[in-house]
């Protein structure tokens, strides 16, 4: 039996069906756990606290299936990965053979992340993880077989103003 971290009495648990990871966790991802998550109540001073079982043996796992998507990485994603392998971004960027600025310029979305260093971004996350998680991946897989197809961050935008600078030149060519 578990105690109360509030006053120290002993909890008791609820099973959750269906539980929703946090996604500042799981670096934006959305990730659902099911029937493996428990809820602690205490019923002296009525705290709860969830209890996720093996809580970095999941984030290995999600890390592991992330690398294994073909959708490009995003910045919150990358920074993911980066934390799940334990890594600073100096340890990553030896690593990567790269600087420590260019991993905060792809973790902050300020520069977006070249094919060959996210492809050995994701088979460092494979090796370091694949361990812990008994998920099996191949690693000519991620290297040569994998299409990672880019994603747009706000394409509606962008056709916004491309949609407006038409108007504006025929504009200023009719006038």
């Amino acid at each position: 039996m578990k105690t109360c971290g509030n006053c120290g009495r002993e909890t008791r648990t609820q099973p959750i069906s269906r539980y929703q990871v946090k996604k500042e966790l799981v670096g934006g991802m959305h990730v659902e756990v099911f029937d493996a998550v428990q809820e602690l109540v205490c019923d002296k001073c009525g705290v709860l606290r969830t209890d996720v079982p093996n809580l970095p043996g999941l984030m290995a796992a999600v890390a592991v299936m992330r690398s294994n998507s073909e959708r490009k990485l995003c910045g919150q994603e990358i920074r993911f990965l980066r934390k799940a392998m334990d890594n600073t971004a100096k340890e990553l960027a030896a690593h990567l053979d790269t600087t420590e600025e260019t991993i905060s310029r792809w973790e902050n979305d300020k520069l977006v992340i070249s094919n060959p260093f996210e492809r050995m971004l994701r088979v460092r996350a494979c090796r370091e993880l694949g361990e812990r998680t008994g998920i099996n991946w191949n690693d000519n897989d991620i290297l040569y077989r994998l299409k990672i197809n880019p994603v747009a961050a706000h394409p509606k935008l962008k056709l916004c103003l491309v949609s407006r600078r038409r108007e504006l030149w025929r504009e200023q060519k009719a006038a």
